[in-house]
Formats: C-alpha cells, structure tokens, sequence
C-alpha cells in the first residue's frame, strides 16, 4: 500500500511539474511576437511527447486509485475534525482576525483524472454557496492582498514587540475612534461574520457581540493587488467588497455584514424618538424571512437627490417614489423590502448580504461598476431598517440632508399592506382603514417637515446672531484719518450707485422685462442691490467712526470702533431687529457727556437726515432728541459748527416740532 501511494505521488507531482513547464511555455509563447510564435510551434512538438508521458504517469497512477480511495476517506473524516477544530480556535479569539490559523485550499488541476480524483477527496466540503459543491480556487488577486496582509502584520508585531489586532489604539482612548451603536452591532451580529472595509483600521471600537467573528479589510493590501492602483477612491472601495466575499466564499459563510469605517450608526431614538424602535421585532424578522437578499442599514435614495437636482433654482421640488423602489410593509415593524431590482438607492457603508448574491455582485464589480451603483442594484429583494441607522462621514450630503431623505424614502416609498393581504373581512372597513392610514403617513410627513424647517430656521438664525463680524479696519487716531475713510466710502457708494441705476435702466428697456416680477429675472441687477446696500452701510459706518475719533480727541482717552457699542458691522441700522439702530442711541448720550458739538452733530446727521434703508430716521425718544438739540444750539452760538452740521441742526429741530 505505501510504495503503491509513493509511486502515485511521485507521478502526480511529475505531472504538476510538467504542465507548470508547459503553460509558461504558452504564456511565453502568446506574447513573444513572431518569436513567440515559432516557438509555439516547436513547443506543439514537444508537447505530443510530453502528453505521452504524462498518460503513462496517469496510467501508473491509476494503479494505486483503488488504495488512495480507502485514504480518502480517513482524510475526510481527518479534515472534517481538523475543520471543526479550526473554527472553534477563530471563535475564542475576542476581537482578533477571525481566521488567522485558517488553510490555503488549492483547486483540483485540470488535467489527469486521477489527480482530479484525489483533489476532489481532499476538498469535500468547500463549496460557494451559491453554485453548489465547488472547490474553491484562490485567484492571485486573493493571494495577493493575503500576503500584503501578513508582511504588513508581521512588520507591526516586529515594531511593536506585540501581534497585530483589530480595534481601538488610539492614545485617546475610544474617544478617538468610531463606535458602532448599539442596535448597529446587534444586527450585524446576527450574520456568520462581520468585515469592515477600513484604511485606519486601529481607530475602530469593535462590539463585543462581534468578538470571534470580525476582519478587518485593509485598502493598503487590497488595492496594488485587484488592479486598482490608479482608479479612484469609490472603485478601490468597490474591490475591498470584493475581496470580502471572496473571503466569505472561501470559509462557506452563508450571511456576512460589511461595514465601512466612514460609517456613523446612531441609535434609532437620536433618529426618530417617537418611531418606537423594535430591534427584537427587526432581529426576528432578518433571522426568519428567507426572502431577503440584503438587510440594507445604511443607504442614500439618490433618485430623490436626481430629482432635487432637475429642479431650477428657487423651486420647490416635487417628490415622488419609483416604482422599483416601492417597500412593502413587512412582519418586522421597523423594516420594509424593496421587491424589484433596479432602484437606485446608493451607499454600502453598512449592509448584511446573502452569500447567493456573491457571484453576480464580484463580476458586476470586476466589470468596472462601483459596488453601490451597479452591483447592489441589480439586487432584488432588499430589507431596508426603517428608522435609517447609519450614516456617511465623508459624503457630499450633510448628516442631516442624509436623515431628511432618508425620512423621505420611509413616507413616500412605503407600502402598507393592502386588504388582500390582511386578509380583511370587509372590504370597505379595509379601503377606509388603509386610507387613514396613507392620510396619518401624509400628516405625519408634513408636519415633520414643517418643524424641521422651523428648526433649520432658528438654527440658522441662532447662527447668525451668535457671529459679529469684526471692524474692517483699526480704530482711526485722528480726525484726518477719520475723514479719509468716510470720503473713500462715499465715493463707492456714489459709484455703486450709479451702476445700480443704469442696470435697472437696462433691465427695464429689455424684452425680458415684466413689470409683475420687477427685477427677479436679472441676476445682475439683485447683485448690485447687494452690493450697494453694502457699500452704503460702510460709508454710515465710517462716518459714525468719525464722530467716535473726534470724540476720543477731545476727551484724550482711547480711539473705539464701533465695537464699543454692540455694533454688527456689515448691515445696516434695521438688521437684527434694530440692533445697530439702538447702538446709535447708546452712542449719543456717551458722546454728548463731552464738549464735542461736531461728534454729537455727525451721530444726529446718521439718525435723522441719513436714516436706515426701509424704515427711516430712528427713534432717539423725546427727551435725547431734544438734548442733543440743545447741544448743537450752544454750540452754534459759539459759532462751533460747518454748515452741513447746522443743517442736521435744523432737520433735527422740525423733526421735534413735527413730532410734537
């Protein structure tokens, strides 16, 4: 029995040798030009004489299949418990690479039935799952990143003077890392194993409900080895998944989640605190409905964003659900299934997938697609987690344009379900009570989009009102200077005036013209409103700097912005509910303390003959108005005053009578 096995072997490894020689003989052939060819067919001579040797090999080798059946059977039983023996060493280890003592297995060689024969005894048992029994052949690109992986591991352990394992090491703490939610963990738990598709793959808290059955898919190994090296961010991304599920294959895992390290999962009540979130409900639901393909936790309803988009500016879009993306109501309160393929719905960052789907998502993939466009849309039967729990870092959608779309998916594509399949008695109680119930959804969405945008306003004017623009320029030290500044003001308003009244004159003689819409048709002309009304804000505010410089040299003390008195520099006086407005009468009193006629006449001139753009003079009150006059009085008395200061004098006195 042992020299008939030797004489097998030995004739079997020969024979492996042989074609080794004979398809790099080939492949030397196929692309050495004319050379190649020739040699080719020299190469088609020796191939007659060696393919004779080798049906003598396989003759001798036959000899022995009767007894290698009988080993056979004791290595398939040895492997069954070597296999079981393996699994159980990955599931004891808490947040390590889950296969680290795992096995190459080699696929049978083409050639010579009996080395098919004994390849196919020694790799009972490795199969995909979604092509039967199978033997599993590890392609180069497999190899590859498994070998990037181990030298990259072995280089940290030989630093560190410690092995390589998956999960937080940042010096912060878990404060420096992401951190998977606790709903997010529990589903993902529920699959054979869980990949996370990572460039710092240190910077992540692993659950513990993943201890044992976590891997880690670092982009560094995989990308110079799926031909990716150049291809960017989203397709070396696409070949990560790639690699995950060729993994998946290779250990027979019937469900596997991947989850993206720029995924950010949220527990449902920082969601929607009302939605009442039945996470036992949900894991029942994906452990017993067979007709799932993919259980989706994170996604992006592009067709809304498509939608958005076609929109002009200043519409209001008008959203409505495709039909391949209609999701049917399911026995899990908090989940929904999208029954056809075909909708584009984007994002992979965290998803559970049968491994059925395997095969059609890597050669979707393989063909150039990127696994959250093509691939996972040519996927049919979708679960989809309703509230959405998680979440893109880096997207070009902010987190909360990701939950209002997502929000929009649950109320627009939803699909309760019908009378016929609650099996209702009466029919019209059915049609009344699916109505009331499609009307509460309407509601519901309605006002929930209403208190977001009332939210999004006082955010936004929260916002505002916290920012105070700082002064464009230092405090001026002299009168000089001061009036520099005001002259440079006036002349840009003056200029961006004029240019403002001849665009309006054009806008007005165009063919474009409609007198109901004024001005909304020419973007020109709105800029240049905006452009003088700031330019006008700023000659105001220099002349209010003047009065605090003539101020500061009078009383000696120091030269002050309008920062010294609440000022929001930038707008005018009716800005923020009158904000700058009231600056100005906290301004008056101070500098009339002072023998300082002029700065009270400039701060007057501002208040009553120059005024706020839509509301006028302001309100100085009765008794500051009529102190401010008998300031300026005194001072004209002594002759004190320019000639545009008296006539602020005198605008300020009418304006007392006719207020009176």
């Amino acid at each position: 029995m042992a020299s008939f096995s030797s004489e097998a072997l030995r004739a079997w490894r020969a024979g492996d040798e042989e074609d080794a020689r004979e398809r790099a003989a080939l492949i030397a052939a196929s692309s050495g030009g004319d050379g190649g060819a020739d040699g080719a067919r020299g190469g088609g001579d020796d191939g007659g004489a060696r393919a004779s040797a080798r049906g003598r090999r396989a003759l001798a080798a036959a000899a022995c299949v009767a007894a290698l059946v009988g080993l056979g059977a004791c290595a398939r039983a040895h492997g069954a418990e070597m296999s079981g023996r393996e699994r159980g060493v990955r599931a004891a280890a808490l947040g390590g690479e889950a296969r680290s003592g795992g096995t190459r297995r080699r696929g049978a060689p083409r050639r010579a039935a009996p080395r098919r024969a004994a390849a196919a005894a020694a790799a009972v048992g490795q199969s995909e799952a979604e092509s039967g029994l199978v033997v599993f052949n590890e392609a180069p690109e497999y190899t590859c990143a498994k070998r990037n992986k181990a030298l990259r591991e072995a280089a940290y352990a030989a630093r560190m003077g410690s092995p390589w394992t998956p999960g937080c090491h940042s010096k912060l703490g878990e404060e420096g890392c992401t951190k998977i939610s606790d709903a997010g963990a529990r589903l993902a738990a529920l699959s054979d194993h869980v990949y996370v598709i990572c460039m710092k793959c240190d910077k992540i808290v692993l659950p513990l409900q993943w201890a044992g059955k976590v891997t880690t898919v670092h982009g560094a190994d995989i990308d110079p080895c799926y031909g990716r090296a150049a291809a960017d961010h989203w397709h070396k991304a696409s070949m990560s998944h790639v690699h995950a599920l060729l993994d998946a294959v290779k250990y027979q895992y019937k469900t596997v989640t991947i989850v993206e390290e720029d995924a950010i999962t949220v527990s449902p009540d920082r969601v929607d605190a009302n939605a009442g979130f039945d996470i036992d409900g949900l894991e029942h639901a994906i452990k017993n409905d067979s007709s799932w393909n993919t259980v989706r936790v994170g996604y992006r309803p592009f067709f809304f964003e498509q939608q958005s988009a076609n929109v002009p500016v200043g519409s209001t879009p008008h959203y409505a659900c495709p039909l391949a993306c209609k999701c049917h109501e399911t026995t899990a309160k908090n989940a929904c299934i999208v029954r056809e393929n075909g909708c584009d719905m984007r994002s992979s960052d965290f998803y559970m997938i049968r491994m059925s789907q395997s095969r059609a998502i890597r050669k979707t993939v393989g063909a150039g697609s990127t696994i959250d466009m093509e691939a996972l849309r040519n996927v049919h039967h979708q679960m989809y987690v309703l509230p959405q729990l998680s979440y893109q870092a880096n997207l070009d959608r902010t987190r909360e344009q990701q939950v209002n779309m997502a929000r929009r998916f649950r109320d627009l594509c939803f699909v309760p379900k019908t009378p016929s399949d609650e099996v209702v008695q009466d029919a019209a109680t059915a049609e009344r009570e699916y109505e009331e119930r499609r009307r509460k959804l309407e509601k519901r969405r309605d006002a929930r989009e209403v208190e977001l945008e009332r939210a999004r306003r006082l955010e936004a004017r929260a916002r505002a009102e916290a920012f105070r623009p700082p002064a464009p320029a230092p405090a001026a030290t002299s009168e000089r200077e001061a009036t520099a500044r005001v002259e440079e003001a006036r002349d840009d308003a003056r200029a961006s005036g004029e240019a403002l009244r001849r665009a309006k004159e054009e806008a007005r003689a165009s063919e474009a013209w409609d007198p109901n819409r004024g001005y909304k048709k020419f973007p020109n002309v709105t800029a240049l409103f905006a452009e003088y009304d700031a330019k006008r804000a700023r000659w105001v505010e220099t002349k209010l700097e003047r009065a605090l410089t003539i101020w500061g040299e009078v009383t000696g003390g120091e030269f002050k912005t309008l920062e010294a008195f609440n000022w929001y520099y930038g707008e005018d006086l009716d800005a923020r509910d009158g904000a700058n407005a009231k600056s100005v009468t906290y301004m008056l009193p101070a500098v009339m303390k002072a023998s300082a006629p002029r700065a009270v006449a400039e701060i007057c001139e501002v208040a009553c003959r120059i005024g706020a753009p839509r509301s006028g003079a302001i309100d100085l009150g009765d008794k500051l108005r009529a102190q401010a006059v008998a300031k300026l009085e005194e001072a004209a008395e002594f002759d004190l005053l320019e000639d545009d200061e008296l006539e602020t004098l005198e605008a300020l006195r009418s304006w007392v009578v006719e207020e009176k």
